[in-house]
């Protein structure tokens, strides 16, 4: 019976023309600021008493949800010729001046580098005849100067954009939510859990003009949250770069040490373009007891296999929003990226190598690479045409040719190089902010986000841009570009539909108008770090390890490999809630409705608060709201009958609002 209840209840903008600044000032520190901040056993239930709960607690959450509820490629390149380094460069040096050459239109963008006119160092600007239009997806380092924007008016431009397109469509948008339904899903996605009743009755205690700026500070800066902070996004780029299993099934990767170097650098506030430097050109092992360990190292280990061609594809789409899978084996048919492009970047990797050591550790190197014809002067790829036409492939940045074709590492250290050219790519900023806004508000700027180019217009060009920009000027601090969105108009939009809003549905493929707040699922990471809370299991920071291990023996099952080129995974807990609900119901889920004293069950039970004051702490701790008048009513009248153990009430009622459908969404 209590099955077929929880069945029916649960039922992109023109670059600017800087063609006379590029070759000058592309060495030149383009990005200064204006500041920066600094961081630092379930009992058995009765089979009449649950039902009867599980009846009225489950009609009213889903009667509530329902009512929110329903509310062919171009072949122009742009060629580079640069300087030959000089061996190792300092991590923080830009290419050089005179790295940027005369453009050139080529007949063939696959022909061999021997047929391509390489123009040298300080020999002139982009010819005139050249649209900086035609450039996509290449855009040119931006080289003026960027001062950083106090945040109330990045905030206000942020608002004003936004509506501008709600006026332009006659559009009303969704009321406010309530206070307590922006504190739990601003918990959930800066910290990845719901919040405690301490920690919502807190935020409802500061005054009104100040409470939504002083709890995202809060979760940003205050160093009581900076591990919860620095596990949940390291969390979400480790997904993002290797996905919860690690990549591809022969993964050699250490995934634990790649999330630990991503949580100490969200924690110690590390640039998130150094983040990305290091993780491109990173060598080491893999072992955290060895003397060459390198965290970083384990982001090229997990993806690297029989070929570079894994790494080439999630480096470019995580770093700079391109999908160049495609272009692997033909020309993108819908944007401009064509099939040399893929094996030109791939190139970048052609010197890393990996080696099993005798302890069973790997390491991750760099060596020289001679390539198909032997020569290190000439380290040259071939890859095949769908047309079984053999090309020649040298490392171009999409499109930008590089006058140096030397495998040797002393020379040309094509990793290094390549993290150089992503660190100050324009794209990086756009792909880090396209990123962060689809992880507030459901959907970025572009569907998909990591896939950018005139081929997939952006909903919010101006504001794009902006976004981006200002991020570049932040020196990549996303604490700040994290508060500039949360503090906005739109994310405090209720996910209710207005009466001129029904439309804006992206959900349905329509471009987002961000006028509601879109619902959707919980990631598991974030039930996983919300059911841990409510069973009252404290985080140990000297057992990182093994508190990973743990979660991750829990997300497995819900995710699972899917053997594909591109090292996609399936995660069940994407389907039906009915089925992510069902899965939840193991012994983590014991631990949560268990009275033992350390649980919020537990606490609640045994404290000396009314019957009212105990349900309303219950419904609080699960969906950060009380209940309605209806809830309190019914349950009220039960607990109050002489033959019904209140205390069975009480943990049955727990039980059925943890296992609602307002319980794993974020609205």
């Amino acid at each position: 019976m209590l099955d077929a209840l929880l069945d029916e209840s649960l039922g992109s903008a023109t670059p600017p023309d800087v063609t006379d600044d590029v070759v000058r000032r592309i060495q030149s520190d383009s990005v200064t600021t204006t500041g920066r901040q600094s961081y630092t056993a379930r009992k058995q239930r009765s089979p009449l008493v649950p039902w009867l709960i599980a009846a009225v607690v489950l009609i009213g959450i889903g009667t509530s949800l329902i009512v929110a509820l329903n509310n062919v490629p171009d072949n122009n390149n742009v060629e580079v010729a640069e300087n030959q380094p000089d061996g190792a460069q300092n991590p923080d040096d830009k290419p050089n001046d005179g790295m940027i050459a005369e453009t050139q239109i080529q007949s063939n963008a696959n022909d061999s580098q021997d047929d391509i006119k390489l123009i040298g160092p300080n020999q002139g600007a982009l010819e005139n005849n050249v649209a900086i239009n035609d450039m996509e997806p290449f855009e040119i380092p931006i080289t003026e100067t960027i001062a950083l924007k106090e945040n109330s008016i990045i905030i206000a431009s942020i608002n004003a954009q936004i509506e501008s397109a709600w006026q332009d469509l006659d559009l009303e948008p969704s009321k406010y939510c309530q206070d307590e339904e922006w504190c739990r899903r601003t918990y959930l996605r800066l910290i990845g859990r719901v919040p405690t009743v301490d920690e919502l009755e807190s935020f409802l205690s500061y005054d009104d003009s100040a409470r939504y700026e002083s709890l995202v500070d809060l979760l940003l800066n205050d160093d009581r949250y900076t591990e919860e902070f620095s596990r949940h996004w390291s969390t979400v780029w480790t997904n993002a770069l290797v996905g919860r299993r690690g990549g591809s099934e022969e993964s050699l990767t250490n995934r634990a040490g790649l999330l630990k170097f991503m949580r100490d650098s969200f924690a110690r506030g590390i640039s998130f373009d150094q983040v990305a430097f290091e993780l491109i050109s990173a060598t080491g092992n893999d072992d955290p007891t060895s003397d060459q360990y390198n965290g970083a190292a384990n982001y090229i280990l997990c993806l690297i296999g029989d070929d570079t061609t894994l790494i080439t594809s999630r480096t470019s789409e995580v770093f700079l929003g391109q999908k160049l899978q495609c272009a692997q084996c033909h020309s993108h048919p819908g944007s401009k990226v064509a099939q040399n492009q893929f094996w030109e970047m791939d190139a970048f990797f052609a010197q890393t190598t990996t080696a099993q050591l005798n302890d069973g550790s790997t390491s991750l190197a760099n060596v020289d690479y001679v390539g198909k014809s032997k020569s290190l002067e000439n380290a040259e790829s071939y890859f095949e045409q769908p047309t079984g036409e053999i090309r020649v492939a040298y490392p171009a940045f999409l499109g930008q040719k590089a006058n140096i074709n030397s495998g040797e590492l002393a020379e040309f250290d094509r990793r290094e190089w390549l993290a150089k050219l992503v660190r100050y790519s324009p794209l990086l900023a756009k792909s880090v902010v396209n990123r962060l806004w689809s992880h507030f508000f459901g959907f970025g700027f572009t569907q998909p986000i990591d896939d950018l180019g005139p081929h997939n217009p952006v909903s919010h060009p101006e504001l794009f841009e902006l976004l981006a920009r200002q991020t570049m000027a932040s020196e990549y601090d996303l604490r700040l570009t994290m508060k500039w969105i949360v503090l906005s108009d739109a994310f405090r939009r209720s996910s209710t539909f207005s009466p001129t809003n029904d439309f804006d549905s992206p959900e349905q493929g329509s471009s987002p108008l961000f006028s509601r707040y879109y619902t959707r699922q919980l990631q598991p990471e974030e039930v996983y770090q919300s059911l841990q809370v409510l069973a009252g299991i404290q985080r140990d920071p000297n057992a990182f390890r093994t508190q990973e291990l743990a979660q991750r023996a829990w997300l497995g099952r819900f995710v699972q490999n899917m053997d594909t080129d591109e090292g996609n995974e399936s995660n069940l807990f994407d389907g039906d809630i009915r089925q992510s609900l069902a899965m939840m119901n193991g012994e983590l889920m014991q631990k949560v409705t268990d009275l033992d004293n350390n649980t919020t069950l537990g606490k609640i039970i045994r404290s000396e608060m009314e019957n009212q004051a105990k349900l309303e702490h219950l419904f609080l701790a699960a969906l950060s709201r009380k209940p309605t008048q209806q809830e309190s009513t019914v349950v009220l009248d039960l607990v109050s009958d002489p033959s019904v153990d209140a205390v069975q009430v009480f943990q049955d009622i727990w039980w059925a609002l943890l296992n609602s459908n307002e319980f794993i969404l974020d609205h």
